[in-house]
């Protein structure tokens, strides 16, 4: 099939980690928009729609059309050599392209076509109402008034969506993005990584409050900690026009940060200045670093953003109240249970130190969130920990965008108050736009609430501002395979796992999306791999008990059952996972019974209750449907 095929136009060619769009002349690397001159990629667009060998001849007749065969052979070589490393690909050990001496090349990566997906746009106001034939019409005038109301209400919601949607399309388009890279501890001592890691998020933070910023997150930026690679390089990895670097030294009680403004495609600095002052001072000192540099990009705050900054307090913190924060954070970002657990420890201490102290509690409810909706806690000891640290917090300050997202992950995944949910969700997001955990959690929001189109958006938006995280690459998959689309999704997870072979959770979630798919052979082999990267734990055994189940090794899924019964005897085990597998296998009864279990605990997986595709063979029943009611989910 030749790239000039309208059909294959009108589909985007989706292979490892990129997406090549034929109609719009793009190639994207987990969503970034990678530079390539269009002659290049229309070679590109020929080789990934063959799966057979494409001569040189063939290439120039229809690539290069008139061209002489002597410009031809040094122009296919200068292509090639651009298509390879835009794909970070090489000849010797090609991933892509691999290259037959004197014949031609051939396509070796799976290519999957994935339908364009429409623009959204606010559905046409309907010129009439429908009415029915058969109806007296006494007693169709307030049925017709009843399906007006519904459908204005409707059109109303769709309409406001579409604005908004519209709106945040359009602030996107406008921001600059900047990344700002690990800072340097000029202490020499590797004990005190955490300062000058604490640091850089505390600036990526406040740099994110401004609108009109697209701020790369952390987790993305960290990679290139000690990192040689030339600022050129880290731009168009990371899809940034600015980069800002620097230095932070801490020394008896007074802290210095120099920051630096580096422009990508030369390399020189363009700016550079530091800040010093008293440990305790150290969050205004942040604000001024931050504020200085926007004005060098030219950036200003809104009059909103102004205004409340204006209305903030001069900031003080106890210096022993931030280094336990900053060690608190150190160790939530490594989000494994014994992190989390050593990160309550610091963030208890700072707050006891300083207990006016308001970052430090939006971590103690980041850390308890985070244990509950991983199994690791109970939801009902949990989640109080979490409401009584995330009220302080907004309590002592209410533009924490950290505390607006943990409150609304608290109203949504345990309290099932979703207004209100979505009301956190937004203040959170118009706070700090760059606050990748704020999109991607909301994306999970809005899926559960069977609203997909503003669930993908908002997942992508998550990976625009942190391309590298791993979590965020496979959330959007988790977005894609909650709205039925598996076979995006299993892209996309595919994708998450040629960047690291061995993230468990996305071989977990591919398990899952090859259930859907009927391919149980390859379902069981992804858990499996899932497991023995991350463990037997209990969310990972009632998917592999599942797999078994609907793949009719009953035997097998009864020994899982079992197995989380007796684990259930020693330690906390959500009872929505024992009754995942019994509705694989078709143990109508018992799948109820342990999901009015769950309903009881609260626990989070509840939240995506209307949209698991592992429960559709009980959403007809009465017991369901009067579960999801209570839930106000209906």
């Amino acid at each position: 099939m030749a790239p000039q095929d309208s059909q294959t136009n009108a589909c985007i060619l989706c292979f490892g980690v990129f997406e090549l769009d034929l109609q719009n002349g793009e190639l994207r690397k987990a969503g970034r928009l990678v530079r390539l001159p269009p002659q290049p990629l229309r070679v590109l667009g020929l080789l990934a729609t063959r799966k057979d060998i494409v001569t040189r001849d063939e290439i120039q007749r229809q690539i290069w059309s008139d061209a002489t065969y002597v410009d031809f052979e040094r122009g296919i070589n200068h292509c090639i050599s651009q298509i390879r490393a835009a794909l970070d690909d090489t000849s010797g050990t090609p991933r892509y392209i691999q290259t037959l001496p004197r014949r031609g090349y051939r396509f070796i990566a799976t290519v999957v076509e994935r339908s364009r997906e429409p623009i959204q746009s606010p559905p046409p106001k309907p010129n009439s109402s429908p009415v029915s034939k058969s109806s007296p019409i006494s007693r169709t005038i307030p049925v017709f008034g009843f399906i007006a109301m519904c459908l204005i209400a409707l059109v109303a919601g769709s309409v406001f969506a579409w604005k908004r949607v519209s709106a945040e399309q359009k602030l996107r388009q406008e921001q600059v993005p900047l990344a700002v890279l690990p800072f340097n501890d000029l202490s020499g001592d590797p004990q005190r990584d955490y300062f000058a890691e604490g640091m850089t998020e505390a600036l990526i933070a406040q740099l994110g409050k401004f609108s009109r910023l697209r701020v790369i997150s952390k987790q993305s930026v960290m990679h290139f900690n000690g990192s040689n690679s030339p600022p050129s390089e880290i731009a168009r990895q990371l899809n940034v026009s600015e980069i800002v670097k620097g230095f932070v030294l801490q020394s008896n009680g007074k802290v210095r940060i120099t920051a630096q403004l580096i422009d990508p495609a030369s390399g020189t600095y363009i700016w550079t200045d530091s800040y010093e002052g008293d440990l305790r001072d150290v969050l205004t000192i942040q604000r001024e670093v931050a504020t200085a540099i926007a004005a060098k990009i030219r950036i200003a705050m809104t009059p909103e953003e102004r205004a409340r900054d204006g209305n903030r307090m001069p900031e003080e913190v106890k210096p022993k109240a931030h280094e336990a924060y900053l060690r608190g954070r150190y160790y939530w970002n490594k989000r494994t249970q014994e992190g989390l657990t050593k990160s309550i420890e610091y963030f208890q201490d700072a707050v006891k130190e300083d207990p006016n102290y308001a970052a430090a509690y939006a971590g103690l409810a980041d850390s308890y969130n985070l244990l509950a909706y991983s199994g690791a806690l109970a939801p009902d000891v949990a989640y109080p920990q979490a409401t009584r640290a995330v009220m302080k917090a907004l309590e002592l300050d209410d533009t924490s965008a950290d505390a607006h997202t943990s409150l609304a992950d608290i109203k949504s995944v345990y309290e099932w108050k979703w207004s209100e949910a979505e009301a956190q969700y937004r203040r959170a997001i118009e706070l700090n736009p760059s606050y990748a955990i704020a999109h991607q959690w909301y994306a999970s929001y809005l899926v559960a609430m069977k609203r997909p189109e503003e669930s993908f958006m908002e997942a992508k938006q998550a990976l625009e501002l942190d391309p590298l995280s791993l979590a965020i690459n496979s959330n959007v998959g988790w977005s894609y395979y909650l709205a039925g689309k598996y076979d995006n999704s299993i892209e996309t997870w595919r994708a998450t796992l040629e960047m690291d072979p061995s993230f468990g959770l996305a071989h977990l979630d591919l398990g899952r999306a090859y259930q859907q798919k009927n391919m149980n052979g390859l379902a069981t082999s992804e858990i499996l791999k899932a497991i023995d990267l991350s463990g037997e734990t209990p969310g990972a055994l009632a998917v592999l008990g599942y797999s078994y189940a609907v793949a009719g090794n009953i035997p097998k899924a009864n020994k899982i059952v079992n197995k989380l019964k007796q684990m259930a005897t020693t330690s906390y085990i959500p009872a929505y996972d024992i009754g995942v597998v019994y509705a694989g296998l078709g143990s109508r009864d018992e799948a109820l019974t342990w999901l009015r279990k769950s309903y009881k605990e609260r626990c989070g997986e509840l939240l995506y209750i209307n949209v698991d595709p592992r429960w559709n063979g009980l959403r007809a029943d009465p017991q369901f449907i009067a579960l999801t009611r209570e839930m106000g989910l209906q």
